[in-house]
């Protein structure tokens, strides 16, 4: 649009009283690469997606059947025939329909094929069959569309020690892998990132294609308190990765090409002297707290170094219409006890009541926020609906279907 026809669509719509459009996103082009950045939210006001108050199926119960009860799911999301499959720390991958009645249930505990001593987040293919990763044995374990057994993929590399992450998977099947190797065969950049690499990983067992070189996932070589964690998915044809040092996401092809980068204009939250004071505080008060065994991290908590900046995004997740879902760092809200116990992850800080999660379009412009309840975890988005995951007020754990609004 012409700057003149702009400037005056502006003021005629303020004269009646209207609001302004929102500026249209800026796109560049360098070296191939499209390049979106977007100052503000693409829907217009009140108009942007949302998910409905109170949940169309709630999956999950306290008592009854066995298969309906849940100790802690990993992940929850929908096939392409609309089934649900919720892997659970059972070392169970639960199948429901559409109405939430339990179908099946593949894998099991246990160290052989298709069995988990720790499950991680499912995927499925455009074929309907799953897989899920055995952190234990640093495997990625398959099932086909009915949940029988195709057997187990090694995610240890050519001999080499691969702390793998697997992140996603493409339509085909493929796996997408995030891996950093070991310390001794770690590479540091210009900036002092330590290399990670994105390895693609056809089914056949045909081994690992390497992508491309990321910044490592925790960070920098030189640690920092709340340096950002990259994150990566996968979804279609299509990969996705952002440092979490600013709000960008890049976009790589199956091949590892970057595509594109999308990004909103504003940088995140600094972390400023009386953010530092207050987190000493608490710590100083977490570590005390512990009893004499932490008293040790009273120096170390002396000599932590902080990043200039939180971290801008969390986690990377891909609806099936291809938009692109990024949830943003909450700040001091999202800091862990300083001295780490499992029985007591909660955060230091207040939570607030919602997480905020932005979502792109496809063609890279930031569409607007959404909002979800800060006691819930997104699973996974689709067309229709949003799966959250986490555990209701008498501490039972379920897995929540909420429609998405699109007005």
């Amino acid at each position: 649009m012409p700057r003149f026809a702009a400037a005056l669509l502006v003021i005629l719509n303020a004269a009646c009283g209207a609001a302004a459009p929102p500026e249209d996103p800026s796109v560049s082009y360098a070296d191939g690469v499209r390049l979106v950045k977007t100052a503000e939210p693409q829907w217009p006001a009140g108009e942007g997606w949302r998910i409905s108050p109170k949940a169309a199926l709630v999956i999950g119960v306290d008592e009854g059947l066995e298969a309906e009860m849940f100790t802690y799911p990993s992940s929850a999301s929908r096939l392409p025939d609309g089934r649900i499959i919720v892997p659970d720390n059972t070392g169970e991958i639960r199948y429901f329909s559409e109405d939430g009645q339990h179908l099946l249930t593949a894998g099991r505990s246990g160290p052989g094929p298709c069995e988990f001593g720790q499950i991680g987040e499912a995927y499925s293919a455009s074929d309907g069959s799953v897989v899920a990763m055995d952190y234990s044995g640093m495997r990625a374990e398959l099932f086909d569309a009915s949940g029988g057994c195709l057997g187990s993929l090694s995610l240890q590399f050519d001999g080499f020690r691969y702390n793998a992450d697997l992140v996603g998977r493409l339509a085909n099947g493929d796996l997408i892998i995030l891996s950093d190797t070991s310390e001794q065969f770690r590479t540091l950049d210009a900036e002092g990132w330590i290399r990670s690499t994105l390895l693609r990983l056809p089914t056949s067992g045909s081994g690992p294609i390497s992508l491309v070189e990321v910044p490592f996932i925790e960070g920098r070589q030189e640690r920092l308190r709340f340096a950002s964690r990259g994150s990566a998915t996968a979804k279609g044809d299509r990969i996705y990765y952002t440092t979490g040092e600013s709000y960008e996401i890049h976009v790589y092809d199956p091949d590892g090409v970057l595509i594109q980068s999308m990004s909103r204009s504003e940088a995140p939250s600094a972390v400023t002297a009386a953010v530092i004071e207050a987190f000493v505080a608490k710590a100083r008060a977490n570590i005390r707290a512990r009893g004499e065994q932490a008293v040790g991290d009273l120096s170390r908590l002396d000599n932590e170094k902080f990043a200039p900046s939180f971290p801008a995004y969390r986690r990377l997740k891909v609806a099936d219409d291809g938009s692109v879902w990024a949830q943003r760092h909450d700040g001091l809200a999202d800091t862990l006890p300083y001295v780490y116990d499992w029985r007591d992850a909660s955060s230091l800080f207040e939570q607030p009541a919602v997480r905020t999660w932005d979502v792109y379009a496809t063609d890279g412009a930031w569409l607007g926020p959404v909002t979800i309840p800060s006691n819930r975890w997104l699973n996974s988005v689709d067309s229709r609906t949003v799966l959250l995951g986490g555990e209701d007020e008498l501490g039972i754990a379920r897995v929540w279907v909420h429609e998405l609004i699109k007005p």
